[in-house]
């Protein structure tokens, strides 16, 4: 493993990054994909795309935790807010390096797309009132698990049904058990709720991961684009 001298030494200027930040009053983080630009030591400049950082909603007292990649192997550099310039400019210092649980936990990407959540006992099977769905849209989807915002929260706190609409060029829709890690009241009418994949078949899996690499690999054109509009 790294040490965070070595990983900042090795982390090449324009290098594509996930940064997730904290967000005020809230245990949900903001997802964004910016370019690194080193500084002096363990500091460091992120370039978000033009106005997509939300200055006010960010919490500068907490760390936030950047996904980086380094020959080959993925580390979560955690780092303290130095100054955010303005509302695409950030400048932090790095604490420390963590390399993820590569067997238990996939990269999230952020990505919008339908999902439905259902109790394990289908409709047309049910002899009561035990039979519910739910649809939304997923904010972040990994290959063990999604968040997705709901009109409503769920009260079953059993096993949850998930059908997964992939946003590819033909959409297709992956199945799976899992059950609720959390639930967030944004409003009275919208919900974040994580959750967790418990059974899911290798081949849906495979093609959730796939979808993400897609997704990752469109992200990394935004390091061109806001080079381009500097």
């Amino acid at each position: 493993m790294l040490t965070l001298p070595q990983l900042i030494e090795k982390l090449a200027p324009d290098t594509t990054v996930r940064v997730a930040l904290p967000v005020v009053d809230s245990g949900e983080k903001l997802r964004l994909t910016g370019v690194y630009h080193p500084e002096e030591e363990e500091r460091f400049t992120i370039v978000f795309p033009l106005d997509t950082l939300p200055v006010e909603r960010i919490d500068k007292n907490r760390k936030c935790a950047i996904n980086v990649n380094v020959e080959g192997q993925t580390y979560l550099l955690l780092a303290d807010i130095l100054e955010i310039k303005d509302k695409r400019t950030m400048r932090l210092i790095g604490r420390e390096v963590v390399v993820p649980d590569q067997t238990r936990e996939y990269f999230r990407v952020d990505v919008t797309t339908p999902v439905a959540a259902a109790s394990i006992i289908p409709e047309e099977l049910a002899d009561d009132d035990s039979a519910w769905r739910i649809t939304g849209e997923t904010i972040d989807v990994s290959g063990n698990g999604l968040l997705a915002v709901f009109n409503k929260p769920i009260e079953d706190k059993g096993p949850v049904r998930i059908e997964l609409v992939l946003p590819q060029a033909k959409p297709e829709i992956v199945h799976a058990l899992a059950h609720i890690v959390r639930t967030t009241k944004v409003n009275d009418d919208t919900y974040h709720i994580a959750f967790h994949f418990d059974e899911l078949s290798t081949e849906d899996q495979d093609k959730i991961v796939a979808t993400c690499f897609g997704i990752q690999r469109r992200n990394l054109r935004l390091k061109v684009r806001v080079r381009d509009s500097e």
